[in-house]
């Protein structure tokens, strides 16, 4: 703020009452809030060990790490074994090979894995947008006040990460199908 070195130092001196020494006429002007507030605090490692307090809550205590382990949820997985079936279904072989959703082409199964875990992961944020906005124009819509039949709404988005969004979810289906078909065995016959 267009202040020297030296003026910062006194500044912040003059908002610390322990710099100034017993009966100086400035520590009778300084202000409470501000005392000690330019303090540095220590750096360096901690202890190697704390003494355990017996008289410690037990539900102060922290123990483990900070955050629970994320685990994938059945619908996660099903999604990542579909994207690795399709995946596999694709030949690398040419200078390139084409995403079965769009245009876009690819050089490496990894490049494609990338591609379609991302535009899956963008459409379904795309889809519960939609689904927020399908909500909140409903309620405009039956308000007794709008004139005609209302705002026309789009049911779905019309984008790509959208389509590569419902196409994996299709791809998923089929693949539970099949999955169910293997274990159970053929459909017209009965588990008891």
């Amino acid at each position: 703020m267009g202040q020297s070195e030296m003026e910062r130092i006194l500044a912040g001196m003059q908002h610390d009452s322990s710099l100034f020494e017993t009966g100086d006429e400035d520590a009778d002007i300084q202000d409470p809030k501000m005392a000690r507030g330019f303090q540095a605090k220590l750096e360096g490692a901690g202890p190697e060990s704390f003494e355990k307090d017996s008289d410690a809550d037990s539900a102060d205590v922290r123990s483990g790490a900070t955050k629970p382990d994320w685990v994938k949820t059945a619908n996660e997985k099903w999604i990542e074994l579909t994207i690795e079936v399709i995946v596999s279904e694709m030949s690398f072989e040419n200078e390139g090979t084409k995403c079965p959703f769009c245009f876009e082409v690819f050089l490496t199964p990894f490049g494609v894995w990338s591609h379609l875990e991302d535009q899956y992961e963008q459409g379904k944020k795309e889809m519960e947008r939609q689904q927020e906005y399908i909500t909140s124009m409903a309620a405009l819509n039956s308000n007794m006040f709008m004139l005609g039949g209302g705002i026309a709404v789009a049911v779905e988005p019309n984008t790509r990460p959208y389509i590569h969004f419902k196409l994996i979810n299709q791809e998923t289906k089929l693949i539970q199908k099949q999955f169910r078909k293997r274990k159970f065995g053929d459909p017209g016959r009965t588990i008891s």
